[in-house]
């Protein structure tokens, strides 16, 4: 919804699909797009939302493997001169 407040707001074209509001949006979303234009971007955001999800595990499992391997040779280090 925000993004297309933003992109109507910027491209010109058509006046009567300029938004001066969120409910203006809403009504005219519903008016000539039915429901089905709310969910219209949905596939995109879905994949977004899973490759962002999928990037931070990765980056999460590879600190937590450097931080065991810290963590493992700070404790061989504390044995040998303790």
């Amino acid at each position: 919804m925000q993004s297309r407040l933003q992109a109507k707001q910027e491209i010109g074209g058509n006046i009567s699909l300029r938004y001066t509001g969120t409910l203006d949006a809403v009504v005219k979303m519903i008016r000539y797009e039915g429901l089905p234009g709310f969910y219209k971007g949905m596939s995109t955001k879905i994949l977004q939302s899973v490759f962002a999800a999928s990037v931070l595990f990765m980056v999460k499992e590879e600190l937590v493997k450097v931080f065991l391997v810290l963590v493992d040779k700070n404790r061989k280090r504390s044995t040998r001169y303790g």
